[in-house]
């Protein structure tokens, strides 16, 4: 990531970062890109619909949780391949691309 305002430490300039840092704003600007929600629907909903457009996560652990093959507590239903995943699954939504 890149920050213009002085961190901790009193650096500027292009740093690491990960977990939720980096996957929280990755993950908004994907939905943002899959196009509006049909309204009276439930965005956090579609991925469920549609499991074949992410990729499985199946090593690794967090905390006591290890990923296995389909849904799991660590990756719920794995990252998503593109925006398809986060799109209206019955095609109602305004603007999707």
């Amino acid at each position: 990531m890149y920050t213009t305002s002085p961190t901790v430490s009193g650096t500027t300039g292009w740093f690491v970062a990960g977990g939720t840092s980096v996957a929280s704003p990755l993950v908004a600007s994907m939905y943002a890109l899959a196009g509006d929600p049909a309204p009276g629907t439930f965005p956090n909903s579609y991925p469920y619909a549609h499991p074949q457009n992410f990729f499985d996560v199946t090593v690794g652990m967090a905390g006591s949780f290890s990923a296995l093959p389909g849904y799991d507590a660590p990756t719920g239903i794995g990252t998503p391949d593109g925006v398809a995943g986060l799109r209206d699954p019955w095609g109602g939504g305004y603007g999707a691309a």
